[in-house]
């Protein structure tokens, strides 16, 4: 896109150029992307390279860099489109191509925009990468179209996913918190300022980290971006005892993976898919997408001497797990009611000047912690006698 301010070309167009040919309508300004080619050193011989070619493949909806289901040429229609064309391409081909495009109704326009292409040539060829997993080539070309079928990206994807975290009021807390109106994250949400914490109450965070091994076993031990990330969702990692730990009864609501050292972005994209695709990681269903990835390239810092051995690279997994219930359910709460039963401690508290009513308050405010971890598996709100004790329940 930024070539034609870069370098000289027969055809070169600049970026106020697309604004004003791509942007019908100031509010339908999201556009569908495509590159081509795209292929390996070992494909880039047999595949063809020619001017069509590459733009053939450019309308092919496997190759658009955001996900249209179902796509269909003649109902999805295009209101503009951009080729912008790199390297050895002639601009007798590149108009051959566009109306090659027309006459074989591969595009179609909306009605009252008929004549919606713009051709940019820029003659100097696609930069190569040494080493890179894409093969070099004499020539490419990027395609950006304005197409209604973006619109399910709206409806059928973020419009849902928002639905059901707003029916659970997921996030809302932030939002309203600093100064927003509940009602205008109906029309206007941004961005999450915070990941983890659906609810105001439940922020505690389930932890791990990888590699954490001792340097007589660091030779022999994976230490892959794939491996150290399976380790952290290993129930023996985590840094807090959840007994009977079951991956698709206890469910997330967020996950915020923090990789640290040599870790490429697409190492890290290929790992979420990885843990989606092989179900290690379940979500609740009122948040299907719950991942934060961070990456940090100075590499994990070492202690002389430690018992700990030295990597490449670390994670750090941070998790808001249903299954963190327990620790209130089946620890917490079993030990307060012994300890309450026998009246232990209290004399402190009362000599301090707190009423021993208070600690019968308390332990109902546990028991609706443990209540709101159900709702969230249940999918249901909080009950009102839980709603009246919001104030009191924030301190715990």
């Amino acid at each position: 896109m930024t070539a034609s301010l870069r370098f000289e070309g027969e055809l070169n167009v600049d970026l106020n150029e697309f604004q004003t040919n791509l942007v019908p309508f100031p509010r339908l300004h999201f556009m569908t992307t495509s590159m081509a080619p795209v292929t390996t050193p070992s494909k880039a011989e047999s595949d063809k390279n020619d001017v069509q070619s590459i733009t053939e493949i450019c309308f092919n909806p496997s190759s658009f860099l955001v996900k249209l289901l179902d796509f269909n040429p003649e109902e999805d229609k295009y209101m503009a489109i951009s080729l912008n064309y790199r390297g050895n391409v002639q601009s007798k081909d590149a108009n051959a191509c566009v109306q090659w495009l027309r006459g074989n109704k591969k595009v179609y326009f909306v009605e009252w925009c008929p004549t919606g292409f713009k051709v940019g040539l820029n003659e100097v060829p696609p930069a190569c990468v040494t080493d890179d997993d894409l093969a070099p080539a004499q020539r490419n070309v990027v395609m950006i179209g304005n197409n209604t079928a973006i619109k399910r990206v709206f409806v059928d994807r973020i419009s849902k996913k928002y639905d059901l975290m707003y029916s659970q009021r997921a996030f809302v807390h932030w939002y309203v918190g600093e100064g927003m109106e509940e009602g205008e994250l109906n029309v206007d949400l941004n961005e999450f300022q915070t990941n983890l914490v659906p609810f105001t109450r439940l922020h505690f965070m389930t932890t791990s980290m990888s590699p954490v091994i001792t340097p007589s076993k660091a030779e022999s031990e994976k230490n892959d971006v794939q491996s150290i990330t399976e380790i952290c969702f290993n129930p023996s990692s985590f840094l807090v005892k959840l007994l009977d730990f079951n991956p698709e009864e206890d469910k997330y609501m967020a996950i915020s993976l923090n990789y640290r050292g040599n870790v490429q972005s697409k190492d890290a994209n290929t790992c979420v898919q990885w843990l989606r695709g092989n179900k290690k990681v379940y979500f609740v269903e009122w948040c299907p997408t719950g991942f934060k990835v961070g990456l940090n390239e100075v590499p994990p810092a070492c202690v002389e001497d430690d018992d700990v051995a030295p990597a490449q690279r670390n994670v750090v997994m941070i998790g808001n797990n249903t299954a963190i219930k327990r620790v209130f359910v089946d620890r917490i709460s079993k030990k307060y009611d012994l300890m309450y039963s026998q009246r232990a401690f209290v004399h402190w508290y009362v000599g301090e000047g707190m009423e021993e009513g208070e600690f019968a308050e308390a332990r109902e405010d546990l028991g609706f912690l443990e209540k709101d971890f159900m709702d969230v598996l249940s999918e249901q709100a909080t009950d009102d006698a839980g709603n009246a004790n919001e104030n009191d329940n924030e301190s715990y």
